[in-house]
């Protein structure tokens, strides 16, 4: 039985060379992303499913899971790789913009895992966040690093939660 794994931001970057890399070691993948058109080239692979999905909305992430729960799939793999980098002043910029960062590159993976967690492989399922060496960088202008801290903090604390689980 081939291994499923499901990625997030899987249009462009390392979220598309991804999604080939696991194509071409024999994994099922599951693309994400809001741009699915972006990843038309999958449509045409057998072992590929791609979904249109917003990491930013419940809606749309548990569209995306109940698609692949009716389905009967189980995932041995998520990678939360969506995100976005965005440089702006920190001290002038509304406090949407500011939320944005964090609701993609931070909450996105956080919905993501609450939300397909019941049909992640038990035991033996892994969740990987991207995240950046920038996270180490105090600059101005620059959010990303600030989540991507973040970002490592969250998955170091749910893989001590989850390990008793067997992910």
């Amino acid at each position: 039985m081939e291994k499923v794994v499901l990625i997030t931001g899987a249009a462009q970057g390392l979220g598309r060379a991804l999604s080939k890399e696991f194509l071409a070691k024999g994994w099922y993948v599951i693309a994400t992303d809001i741009d699915d058109l972006s990843m038309a080239w999958m449509l045409d692979h057998k072992a590929a499913w791609v979904i249109n999905m917003d990491v930013t909305s419940d809606g749309s992430v548990n569209s995306a899971f109940t698609r692949l729960s009716n389905a009967h799939i189980v995932l041995d793999l998520i990678i939360n790789n969506a995100g976005i980098d965005c440089y702006f002043p920190l001290s002038e910029a509304p406090v949407d913009q500011f939320m944005q960062v964090f609701e993609i590159n931070v909450f996105g993976g956080y919905r993501v895992n609450q939300t397909f967690l019941p049909i992640v492989r038990k035991p033996g399922g892994r969740i990987v966040h991207i995240s950046s060496e920038s996270l180490n960088l105090t600059m101005p202008f620059m959010p990303y690093p600030l989540s991507k801290k973040l970002v490592e903090s969250y998955a170091k604390v749910l893989r001590i939660e989850l390990h008793f689980s067997g992910i």
